[in-house]
């Protein structure tokens, strides 16, 4: 416990004896008392005794009934009744079972008769003493231990706190670990800042170096139908005269920021002014010593007060909204990296595929312009050798001549084939246009 728990000590000084009685009674049992170390005080007058026992200036009090009714027994009554109370005895010369009666009703310890026995006076006042003592020190520990108990009922409603925070914060790391989804993370964590500490309304913003501007990109807490609108107005600039009134602290000296609506003069300040008119604390959100967005709460409706056991646990939760972040960053230079690996991969398959087509071709130009020539020649011969045969035997060689010629002419245009850029080849399974090609190329 963080309160040790104090025990009232009593004392041991000498029990100090007030006896309403005659003066000659007194002087007849003070020497008694005085040797069995009482202390005895004793007044004349009402005022004096009402006093003494309105100061708790006794520890015990010693009537006499018939002389104390001069005084008033209510007073004595009072006194032993209430908070802090003092032990009376009652004697008296002629008890009766009324005036026992009426002692018992007064709050009497005991009853004696007189005259008195020293003893057993001397035993009663002890008795009386001890049992008051004991009874301060038994309301004493009873105080004690209400404020153990009070204590421990604090340290358990925050040890309760904190257990349903760690909860929180593993219910987090989870989601971090097992959700490549910034935003659903990310809104897990405003969701359990404002659960955590209720605050009015919880906004993460994100900083645009490149524009030198802090925008808001996620809120709680924000009604639906002005959900845009107040996250369209919560863009601050962070240089020029417009500079927002905590850019320096939070984002240039990555400290947090707290306001009770004063944020200074000039046109942003009055702009914080109106979002932020009660208690608000920004928090930056640092990955990898770069403030790459912050962390805003406020309650500019209740107006609670925001402290700094608040402002601790946001900055438990910023470090795993700079974690979301960072592993989302480098899930996407992942995907990025493995996309840029795919198209890699891709053009050199589309690369090698060329290559196999120009060896292809080489080798269909080489074992078809062979026999070809061949046969252009054969076809030449035979048409001058049938020059005056029927005209039906000189069509067909000139068929023939003809079907070489195309022959070669295809052949030709292979030749080029190599040529062709990617994007001229043919991929939904139909035949090549080479005279199509032969044009592109010629444009080109």
């Amino acid at each position: 416990m963080a309160d040790k728990m104090q025990t009232t000590e009593t004392t041991d000084a000498p029990a100090r004896v007030l006896i309403v009685d005659t003066p000659e009674s007194v002087a007849h049992i003070e020497p008694a008392l005085a040797g069995a170390g009482f202390e005895v005080v004793s007044f004349s007058s009402a005022d004096e005794i009402r006093a003494c026992l309105r100061q708790r200036d006794c520890d015990v009090v010693l009537l006499d009934v018939e002389f104390a009714a001069r005084i008033g027994l209510d007073m004595f009554a009072e006194s032993a009744t209430s908070e802090g109370h003092i032990p009376t005895i009652v004697a008296s010369a002629k008890p009766t079972l009324g005036k026992v009666l009426r002692a018992w009703n007064n709050a009497a310890s005991f009853f004696l008769k007189k005259p008195l026995e020293l003893s057993r006076t001397v035993t009663s006042l002890r008795d009386a003493v001890d049992n008051k003592r004991l009874y301060e020190r038994v309301v004493a520990r009873i105080e004690d231990l209400e404020k153990a108990n009070e204590q421990l009922g604090r340290e358990n409603q925050q040890l309760a706190r904190q257990a349903e925070q760690f909860e929180t914060f593993e219910h987090i790391a989870k989601s971090i670990a097992s959700s490549l989804e910034l935003d659903k993370v990310l809104k897990e964590i405003l969701l359990s800042i404002a659960n955590a500490v209720q605050f009015d309304r919880v906004v993460l913003s994100l900083i645009d170096w490149d524009r030198k501007l802090e925008e808001a990109v996620m809120g709680m807490g924000i009604p639906e139908d002005k959900y845009e609108v107040v996250l369209a107005e919560k863009v601050w600039p962070l240089s020029d005269d417009k500079i927002a009134p905590w850019a320096k602290q939070v984002v240039h000296h990555k400290a947090k920021y707290f306001s009770d609506g004063d944020f200074g003069e000039g046109e942003t300040a009055n702009k914080a002014k109106r979002l932020f008119p009660g208690p608000m604390a920004k928090i930056p959100l640092v990955v990898k010593d770069v403030v790459v967005g912050t962390i805003t709460v406020d309650n500019h409706k209740s107006r609670r007060p925001i402290t700094e056991e608040h402002t601790a646990i946001l900055e438990r939760f910023t470090e795993y909204a700079g974690i979301a972040i960072m592993n989302a960053k480098l899930y996407m230079r992942a995907v990025e990296a493995q996309n840029e690996l795919k198209q890699a991969h891709e053009k050199l398959i589309e690369t090698e595929r060329l290559k196999t087509i120009e060896r292809m071709v080489a080798t269909v130009n080489h074992e078809i312009n062979n026999p070809l020539c061949s046969i252009l020649l054969s076809a030449q011969m035979l048409q001058t050798m049938l020059a005056a045969s029927d005209e039906a035997i000189k069509q067909k060689a000139k068929s023939i001549l003809e079907n070489a010629d195309r022959i070669a002419s295809i052949v030709s245009k292979l030749e080029n084939i190599q040529r062709t850029a990617p994007s001229a080849a043919n991929t939904d399974g139909k035949m090549f246009d080479l005279d199509e090609i032969m044009s592109n190329l010629g444009e080109n």
